[in-house]
């Protein structure tokens, strides 16, 4: 993942647009966090401060090799509402952890469903990945939604350390390989393709999975 490449990552679907964060997007970012957002995310917490905020898209945006922080917008008026962004396993460069989140105010409008699908297929194309994972709350039924829209399929449950909250939780993970994604192959197992147990993609690959 390359600089170059963030240049080029613009998604734009029916009602949203996904673009590269930029530091001036700390405000917005931070006035849309809360404890019910928070609640779902492993590294945001619920008191983010635009200060908060702009440091942690400065760190983001600093590591560009490793890391794609990307905001979303309303096509409509341009607002950002959500967030959404893409983490380089240290181990896997090839393998991405997917993360995204949409403000309360723009929940339940399918935003996400909406944009998910393009976003996967977008990110393959540009960044080279092979294989595309997100981790979920069991009981986060509209984020499992999400992640099937997308053609994501469940790996098995892992745990992951959720700094928002100072403890370990337990999550469901999902992935998407570069074939599926593209629509070269179907019927992949990618439990199978991915030749490791959840639990292992969980505790050995990614002890600090981002936001869900």
């Amino acid at each position: 993942m390359v600089a170059d490449n963030h240049d080029r990552l613009q998604i734009d679907t029916l009602r949203v647009r996904i673009r590269m964060a930029r530091e001036d997007d700390a405000r917005a970012l931070a006035s849309m966090m809360s404890a019910r957002i928070s609640a779902r995310l492993a590294t945001w917490p619920e008191l983010m401060t635009p200060s908060m905020a702009r440091n942690r898209l400065a760190r983001d945006l600093a590591d560009a090799q490793r890391i794609a922080p990307m905001v979303m917008e309303l096509r409509e008026d341009g607002a950002v509402c959500g967030w959404m962004s893409v983490t380089r396993l240290p181990e896997h460069p090839a393998c991405g952890i997917l993360t995204y989140w949409l403000g309360e105010a723009h929940q339940g409008r399918g935003l996400m469903r909406e944009a998910a699908p393009q976003a996967v297929r977008h990110l393959f194309e540009k960044l080279g990945l092979e294989r595309l994972r997100a981790a979920v709350q069991m009981d986060n039924a509209a984020s499992i939604g999400v992640l099937h829209a997308a053609g994501m399929r469940p790996l098995g449950p892992g745990r992951i350390w959720c700094s928002a909250r100072g403890q370990e939780e337990t999550c469901l993970w999902f992935e998407i390989d570069r074939a599926m994604a593209l629509g070269e192959a179907v019927g992949i197992g990618h439990s199978e393709a991915a030749g490791e147990s959840p639990d292992a993609v969980a505790s050995e690959h990614w002890a600090g999975v981002p936001e869900r």
